[in-house]
């Protein structure tokens, strides 16, 4: 085995990817859930259950992450660049906590927070296929590396037209259930084109992940 470490960091890496997948799609559907539902208490406990354990799956799927960057980075360099930006994204969401609990009425920090978030997971996913790619042409698979730019171009598209509807969500009524109909109908397609968007990008993603994983075990 050419690069042991590598070979164990992408192979965390793509646990953690499937775990994200299954965090967003349980955050995803609490969060529709709960624009389209009325306030019944049984549906109501259904759709916290669902958030928080997509919550804590993102936790573990974070750490994971984490380890199998410091991990991979002993092998490839553009792994600890990832290093440095999830700690930054960790560093704004502790301090848009922090003002948001300070400032309860605004209701904007927890978008843009939200927002920075989407961008640090994008920087740190494009950092990993670039690592990855220079893994692949390090050990000759030309395929891979080809299909690593292919996946990276679609993931960044993805990934912009996602953060354009995460930024429009910024200035959309906080308030659903006064909201306005047609503010209504906007919230709900773009909470929808924003799940299906992200998971598109982590089947992508874990694709690849899973290629590399095997060329280097």
């Amino acid at each position: 085995m050419k690069f042991p470490n590598a070979a164990k960091g992408i192979k965390k890496l793509f646990t953690a990817e499937v775990l994200y997948l299954i965090s967003v799609i349980l955050i995803g559907l609490g969060t529709i859930f709960a624009l389209v539902s009325q306030s019944k208490e049984g549906f109501s406990a259904v759709i916290l259950s669902s958030v928080a354990v997509g919550g804590i799956i993102a936790i573990v799927a974070l750490v994971l992450q984490i380890v199998g960057v410091i991990q991979a980075s002993k092998d490839e360099a553009s792994f600890k660049g990832v290093i440095y930006v999830t700690l930054f994204g960790i560093a704004v969401s502790v301090v848009a906590s922090l003002l948001s609990a300070l400032f309860r009425d605004n209701a904007i920090l927890p978008s843009i927070s939200n927002l920075v978030s989407s961008i640090v997971s994008v920087i740190s996913t494009v950092l990993i296929i670039l690592g990855i790619c220079n893994l692949m042409n390090q050990i000759g698979k030309q395929d891979l590396v080809v299909k690593g730019g292919k996946v990276l171009r679609i993931i960044v598209w993805l990934a912009i037209l996602s953060l354009i509807m995460r930024f429009i969500n910024i200035f959309l009524p906080r308030n659903f259930d006064d909201a306005k109909p047609l503010a209504k109908v906007i919230v709900l397609c773009l909470c929808i084109l924003a799940v299906i968007l992200e998971i598109a990008e982590y089947v992508l993603y874990i694709s690849l992940l899973s290629k590399a994983s095997k060329e280097l075990n």
